[in-house]
């Protein structure tokens, strides 16, 4: 029973490994993107809140 004990926390501590390198590699690709240029904005009053339609241009 030990051994399956084991197993379950290596498994666990793969799978949080593998999500923290795929989270880091994700915000790298965001720091080099580059900039984007908003190139449109409608904004309108829906039910006592605010409705932001944006357009948005990047070289990408």
């Amino acid at each position: 029973m030990n051994a399956r004990r084991r197993t379950r926390f290596d498994v666990t501590a793969l799978s949080i490994a593998l999500v923290t390198i795929a989270a880091i590699l994700v915000s790298l690709t965001q720091v080099f993107a580059g900039e984007a240029d908003v190139v449109g904005v409608k904004a309108q009053p829906v039910a006592g809140a605010w409705r932001f339609d944006v357009t948005v241009r990047h070289a990408d």
